[in-house]
């Protein structure tokens, strides 16, 4: 990955060990803006961007830490959390998710809840980078303060990293399971491969995507698609006002698309596109 351009001059504060200390230390001031993305063609095509979530995680992994973020359950049908700790494991956290994620991870075939997982990574000394909203950053700040008060554990936050992705809001998690259903019954056939923000052409126009265990291969523009006009109009109720926008975002790092580079840095735009 190769970053671009750099906004911002003064340094960052240092990370907090507490969660309350570190929500008040993103001071508009001293934030530092980076661009960036993959060099290497193939995974650029898999990101939902650029890639920089992706190349963090995967400097977190060769640190000896692992990675928690959302992916799709097995059978495509709901979003919720996985942990990676190699490479390859990261894949299935490539590509944007545009509906509600349960806040649950799979254990030895048991879900249990994503943030109780954490908890005991934690407590265990194990690195533990989270990627999310920034909704489910602020649930994860949340649990472990309450467990910090109840439960008297010895929670070692110099550990946790958090990356939160800037989001429009998700949709109803039953867009996303209906709309698995409707292409597999349209289809007569389970979906082995999805994404909402295929790059066909490029960045833009997003395509859905979905591959089939018949070996059938569906296309659209994603906001064309059923599922695109659910997602531009039903957004979950919290989504409307969210707490966690603009200067009250929690994470260590916030990552987004950056639409509208071509006006600070038009010859990087030129450099992407040569890619595709």
């Amino acid at each position: 990955m190769v970053y671009t351009c750099k906004m911002g001059s003064q340094k960052p504060e240092a990370r907090s060990q507490k969660p309350e200390a570190r929500s008040q230390s993103k001071e508009q001031n001293n934030l530092i803006a980076y661009s960036g993305y993959y060099k290497e063609r193939e995974k650029l095509l898999q990101s939902a961007s650029g890639g920089a979530a992706s190349i963090i995680s995967e400097g977190f992994i060769n640190s000896g830490g692992l990675v928690i973020g959302a992916s799709y359950s097995k059978d495509f049908k709901q979003i919720e959390f996985s942990c990676a700790e190699n490479l390859s494991e990261l894949e299935k956290f490539k590509g944007s998710k545009y509906a509600e994620s349960i806040k649950k991870i799979l254990v030895e075939n048991e879900y249990i809840s994503v943030f109780e997982f954490i908890e005991k990574k934690l407590i265990s000394g194990e690195k533990v980078l989270f990627t999310g909203l920034g909704c489910d950053i602020a649930g994860l700040f949340g649990y472990l303060k309450t467990c910090d008060k109840n439960k008297n554990k010895n929670i070692d936050y110099k550990n946790l990293f958090t990356i939160d992705l800037i989001c429009y809001g998700s949709t109803l998690k039953e867009v996303h399971s209906q709309y698995i259903n409707y292409l597999e019954k349209k289809f007569n056939s389970r979906i082995k491969k999805f994404t909402v923000r295929y790059k066909k052409t490029g960045w833009v126009p997003p395509y859905v995507f979905a591959e089939f265990e018949n070996g059938k291969i569906f296309t659209e523009q994603f906001y064309n698609s059923e599922y695109g006009h659910a997602f531009a109009k039903f957004a979950r109720p919290g989504c409307y006002s969210c707490n966690f926008r603009g200067e009250n975002h929690k994470s260590d790092i916030t990552v987004c698309d950056f639409w509208g580079l071509e006006k600070i840095c038009p010859v990087i735009i030129l450099m992407v596109y040569r890619l595709y």
